[in-house]
């Protein structure tokens, strides 16, 4: 039964003895170096044990060094960037952050990004991290999006939901 980058993820912060900032500095490292993951540890050719040798060369912990090669053998090293993913939001959850976009047409200020924080801060019971997005084509306003939300207070919504109502009546 092959298991999903998320249930990786799981198994691995359960079991792992480091703090999961490092860990995520690690792999970003590995994943990043696209030559050790292609060539080398999805390599059929270069054995379990030469794999081993080398991560543990690389100065790793012993249960770093395990994880990967129990992807190398399970065939999912290739899904390391899905497992990252995965470890930085069970990372979140852990810390009790949110991630949010707020997208708008134009900068805001310091003003406006603490004070959206704030609210969301007060509607989640998160700690918040946002991102302003400029996109000119929303004209004004702003939408906020995280991965499972979005609220849409642009001008152009605003618009568009005028012209479908005018256009019912």
């Amino acid at each position: 039964m092959k298991l999903s980058p998320k249930q990786l993820a799981q198994a691995f912060c359960n079991e792992t003895q480091e703090k999961i900032e490092d860990v995520l500095v690690i792999l970003n490292s590995i994943y990043i170096n696209k030559q050790l993951m292609n060539s080398f540890l999805a390599s059929p050719q270069i054995s379990l044990k030469e794999k081993e040798e080398a991560l543990t060369k690389l100065n790793l912990k012993k249960d770093m060094v395990n994880f990967l090669l129990v992807l190398v053998q399970n065939k999912m090293i290739n899904k390391l960037d899905q497992i990252i993913y995965q470890i930085k939001k069970i990372n979140e959850q852990k810390n009790n952050v949110a991630k949010f976009d707020v997208i708008s047409s134009v900068l805001l200020n310091d003003n406006e990004l603490s004070e959206i924080i704030e609210k969301l801060a007060k509607a989640t019971g998160k700690t918040i991290i946002l991102a302003n997005i400029i996109d000119e084509s929303i004209m004004g306003g702003i939408i906020i999006k995280s991965e499972d939300t979005l609220m849409d207070l642009s001008l152009k919504n605003k618009l568009n939901k005028l012209k479908a109502d005018f256009i019912r009546s």
